[in-house]
């Protein structure tokens, strides 16, 4: 990494000048005439709250990414060199093996200063990770690479060791194992007062980088389509689980499918067109032979089409011209989307509360077992050993993280709330309805067991 002094003031190759206060391992630009903004991490760039660049330096007084050059204007004094600091705290992450949310496994195959790669072993994927610790807040900034037809897509976490990162696409890395265990944080050095200049690291060769992205726009409750015109008629209809998978190559074209559920009767959409410059041109051909065009942009994570009927094929009704819009969050990751898993949990019980009164008991042979969606919305249901009644299963597992609730069909009813971690799990339970069964509302306590999935 070069080290660089960004306080001061700056020129773009437009002539506009940008005053650069700095804190730590954070700054912020504000250009002179328009009040634009820039922010965040150390060569990692935040223009206008979304758009992220990553800039090079190759002698210290310039600033250069694929759009722009920032050239640092005359300064007779410079402030403290950080750079050494930010990254002194890094724990060596060489050898360190990390599970995504799909379950791949990524080795750390290279980690020098503030930079590291994480390399996938079942296809080869690598990305780039640049991590500082700042010592203001105790907490490690971690910036995640991917690079997709020449364009560095950036994903944040921010966390208080290495051994967990949540990325801000919804994606993670947990440690798995490698290497040894991560030391936590310790008591920062002093920001050295020195401005002697680092000798200029070896460059990096990029890894081969995939040209391949795999997105989903929707599904479940936040894909909407909004009719406005139905039969040839308007209207304003509202339906939730709009959904779109499709693949993107190096030129922006795109291809895939996905299965919709229409009156119980599944059919498929299969995807042409284009995805350029965050400007949907879709194409999307139904088994049942309609035909409806995506016309639409991205915003930040948030889509907006408008879609037209070209064809009403045969099972679906409506006619030529009915359409409306859609809206949903786009999910981009460097794989195929995850498989849906089924899990079962073998444990105790442990009573808090029972009959309202304080208890100590512990009961064997609690289980749950269910399914989870590509989403992590649970489904599903299971008896306890030697138990007459079922438990069906409703509500969210989602990075690891679980809020269920279980019904029983004599009318009983319980929430629970708790984690993994690795094989393991341990879930608060609070009863919300006693059923026929003995204990009363509110009676409470927590579960641990082993998870198992498929």
């Amino acid at each position: 990494m070069t080290t660089l002094q960004l306080n001061g003031e700056w020129t773009d190759r437009y002539g506009k000048i940008w005053r650069s206060s700095q804190s730590g391992n954070t700054f912020n630009w504000v250009e002179n005439t328009t009040g634009r903004v820039a922010s965040d991490l150390y060569k990692l760039f935040r223009f206008d709250g979304t758009k992220h660049l990553k800039y090079s330096s190759n002698n210290g007084n310039q600033l250069i990414s694929s759009v722009d050059t920032f050239t640092k204007a005359p300064s007779n004094s410079f402030p403290t060199d950080f750079n050494q600091s930010i990254i002194k705290n890094v724990p060596l992450l060489t050898g360190a093996m990390y599970q995504d949310y799909c379950g791949m496994i990524w080795n750390c195959s290279n980690h020098e200063g503030g930079h590291f790669v994480l390399s996938n072993l079942t296809d080869g994927r690598s990305c780039d990770g640049y991590v500082v610790f700042d010592i203001y807040r105790n907490v490690f900034i971690i910036y995640i690479v991917f690079v997709r037809n020449g364009v560095e897509n950036v994903f944040k976490s921010e966390a208080t060791n290495l051994n967990e990162m949540d990325l801000s696409n919804g994606d993670y890395f947990r440690r798995v194992g490698g290497n040894t265990p991560l030391p936590q944080p310790v008591d920062p050095p002093l920001l050295p007062t020195t401005t002697q200049q680092l000798p200029q690291p070896t460059p990096i060769q990029m890894p081969p980088q995939p040209t391949t992205r795999y997105y989903r726009i929707g599904g479940g409750k936040d894909g909407v389509s909004t009719w406005t015109k139905w039969n040839g008629l308007p209207c304003l209809t509202v339906v939730e689980g709009w959904e779109v998978v499709f693949e993107v190559d190096q030129n922006g074209n795109i291809s895939g499918s996905n299965r919709t559920d229409y009156k119980n009767t599944m059919l498929t959409k299969y995807y042409s067109g284009t995805f350029k410059n965050n400007v949907f041109d879709i194409s999307a051909k139904f088994s049942d032979g309609r035909v409806i065009s995506y016309k639409g942009s991205l915003t930040g994570n948030k889509v907006r089409v408008d879609y037209v009927i070209l064809t009403p094929g045969n099972l679906q009704g409506g006619t030529i011209g009915d359409g409306g819009f859609n809206v949903g969050t786009l999910f981009e990751t460097s794989a195929p989307p995850c498989q849906p898993k089924t899990y079962t949990i073998n444990g105790k019980t442990y009573w808090k509360r029972y009959n309202a009164l304080p208890s100590s008991s512990i009961v064997d042979g609690w289980m749950m077992s269910f399914n989870v969606d590509k989403y992590g919305n649970i489904s599903g249901s299971n008896k306890n050993a030697g138990q007459a009644f079922t438990k069906t299963y409703s509500g969210t597992l989602i990075n690891n993280l679980m809020d269920a609730t279980a019904k029983w069909d004599d009318g009983r009813t319980a929430t629970y709330k708790g984690s993994i971690t690795n094989n393991t799990i341990k879930l608060d339970f609070i009863i919300t309805a006693p059923g026929t069964q003995p204990g009363q509302s509110g009676d409470s306590g927590f579960n641990t067991g082993i998870v198992t999935s498929n």
